[in-house]
């Protein structure tokens, strides 16, 4: 190799960015961090948490409740769950509320609905979508499926 070739670099080096890099270049190529995937689930936990600090203590009960009886539990379940403190109640409805939000823009049921009266998709797709839709009525609330219809 001669005495050029060693200064100016082999091609790898030149276009790979393979090669040690000089001091000047040092601090050039600034890397910009991935946006995060919880900023959407940040804001909207803010969201609950400033809606639940402008309830009264009763307003509180009374979303509390209905969230209790959204989740379906029996009686013998609830009643540990009323005896919390506000503060506890509070975060359990911000939960809640979370939660709901983040599964109402993934697979709301009308998005079932309107994939499953699609007549286009295989017969693959539609067997998935069955199955995803068995286990969403299994798990999600009982606000949600009455939705569904």
């Amino acid at each position: 190799m001669s005495a050029k070739d060693k200064r100016s670099g082999n091609l790898l080096e030149m276009f790979g960015g393979l090669g040690k890099a000089s001091r000047k270049d040092k601090g050039k190529w600034v890397h910009n961090q991935r946006p995060q995937s919880d900023d959407f689930t940040d804001q909207v936990q803010n969201d609950a948490e400033n809606n639940l600090r402008s309830l009264t203590d009763e307003q509180i009960n009374i979303q509390f409740e209905s969230m209790l009886d959204d989740m379906n539990l029996s009686e013998e379940l609830k009643e540990p769950l009323r005896n919390k403190g506000l503060d506890e109640k509070k975060y359990l409805l911000s939960i809640h509320m979370k939660g709901s939000t983040v599964k109402s823009r993934l697979d709301s049921p009308e998005d079932y609905i309107s994939c499953l009266s699609n007549s286009d998709i295989s017969v693959h797709k539609l067997f998935k979508n069955l199955e995803s839709l068995r286990i969403a009525l299994t798990n999600n609330t009982v606000s949600w499926v009455q939705e569904f219809g």
